[in-house]
């Protein structure tokens, strides 16, 4: 849905997303597709080594998403190229939760990883 909204006199026109739940989807091992098309947040339960596929998907636009990743054991979650961290760590072979922020901006995305909660 497009709105427009008066900020300090200028009128800006943008583009609402209505967040949905977060999904959460368990058994995540092996090669694996991370797709946003139905919703900004996403939860993973690794039961295994897993890498996420080329070609993360997400809605046309920018915006902001969410990965929660449930590790029990040592797994280790591999991201393709296309996710920028900035050279973070992307490390989860301890177990605990750890959250992943990604900003896509309608053509790069660009990550972050939370620290490990227990």
């Amino acid at each position: 849905m497009v709105a427009s909204k008066t900020i300090g006199g200028v009128r800006t026109d943008y583009a609402e997303f209505v967040a949905t739940q977060e999904v959460a989807v368990g058994g995540i091992t092996g090669a694996v597709a991370l797709s946003f098309a139905a919703t900004r947040f996403l939860a993973w339960t690794l039961t295994g080594n897993a890498t996420i596929n080329a070609g993360v998907v997400f809605p046309a636009g920018a915006g902001y998403y969410t990965l929660r990743v449930v590790q029990s054991g040592a797994f280790s979650l591999t991201w393709p190229a296309e996710i920028d961290f900035g050279g973070q760590s992307t490390d989860i072979t301890t177990a605990g939760t750890y959250v992943f922020s990604i900003y896509f901006n309608g053509t790069n995305g660009y990550g972050q990883m939370s620290p490990r909660f227990s």
